[in-house]
């Protein structure tokens, strides 16, 4: 996949990748293509065939070294996406499919919260039964780290915040059969691993 005239030799982030239940493959990443120090979110869908589809630029972030890209698969073909703009104070999530790009649905916003910037390469998007996903990310929440998980539905209406605190901005995630979202995060207090499940509704467990 060529990159856009102009910008070979810049930086970008690392690419996502996803294989999707009609055998195409979607890869995201961001790049600067007139080397301007904006970066466009962007995303491309490889058809089973292997014949490359159209160049979609979902957003034009303002600094390429700051931003965060995810994708997941869908049902029937389709993605879902997030990815973080304005140097990380906005992070949205769009649904995808072979043809079209949906209109972008705020996550997460800095301007309506004091919890401060999405922490670069922390956002993640995790495949659920039913056609669910959940989209997780790091914020340093006024100086105290803090996982943040949101339930995007099969219709894609959007669930409740689940904050946990912890000790640092890593953590790992997966989903498991009943539709949680499991949390691995330091406890730096006690010096162990802890596992945090989230459910549907956003309850954080112990």
């Amino acid at each position: 996949l060529r990159l856009t005239s102009e910008s070979d030799g810049s930086p970008t982030l690392t690419p996502a990748v996803e294989t999707t239940d009609d055998g195409a493959t979607w890869v995201m990443w961001t790049e600067d293509p007139d080397h301007s120090g904006q970066s466009d979110v962007v995303v491309r869908r490889i058809d089973p065939d292997g014949v490359p589809g159209e160049r979609r630029v979902l957003s034009t972030t303002t600094n390429q070294f700051t931003g965060s890209v995810a994708l997941a698969p869908l049902p029937g073909g389709d993605v879902r996406v997030a990815y973080t703009s304005s140097m990380g104070a906005v992070l949205e999530e769009r649904r995808l499919t072979p043809a079209t790009t949906g209109e972008p649905t705020a996550l997460y916003d800095k301007s309506t919260t004091d919890k401060g910037n999405v922490s670069a390469g922390s956002v993640r998007v995790l495949a659920a039964p039913g056609g669910a996903s959940w989209v997780t990310l790091g914020l340093p929440n006024s100086g105290t780290p803090a996982v943040v998980a949101r339930r995007i539905a099969s219709d894609d209406s959007v669930g409740a915040v689940a904050t946990l605190s912890q000790s640092a901005y890593e953590y790992g995630a997966a989903v498991d059969p009943s539709g949680r979202v499991i949390f691995a995060v330091a406890s730096g207090g006690q010096g162990r691993m802890v596992l945090v499940p989230v459910d549907a509704a956003a309850t954080v467990g112990t």
